[in-house]
């Protein structure tokens, strides 16, 4: 989270929009991968984390929230299965 930031600092992202779609590109090492060929919950987690913090950094509010020394946390994992 400090380096997004101080790249955030130094070279910031535009401002996004209220309906527009972040999108964040990540490569998937075969280490990443458990034995059923499926993507590792630590790894899973890791990645979403990065991608929460890119979008604040979109929104703007990665600077202060860094600023102020607050943490950003999780308060919960919701499991999609792909069952209607």
């Amino acid at each position: 989270m400090p380096a997004l930031a101080m790249r955030q600092h130094l070279w910031p992202v535009p401002p996004m929009g209220v309906l527009n779609k972040d999108r964040v590109r990540m490569w998937v090492r075969p280490s990443d991968i458990d034995i059923n060929l499926h993507l590792n919950n630590a790894r899973c987690l890791h990645m979403t984390d990065y991608a929460r913090t890119h979008l604040l950094a979109w929104m703007g509010l990665l600077e202060p929230i860094v600023r102020a020394r607050l943490k950003t946390i999780v308060g919960g994992v919701l499991r999609l299965t792909g069952r209607g």
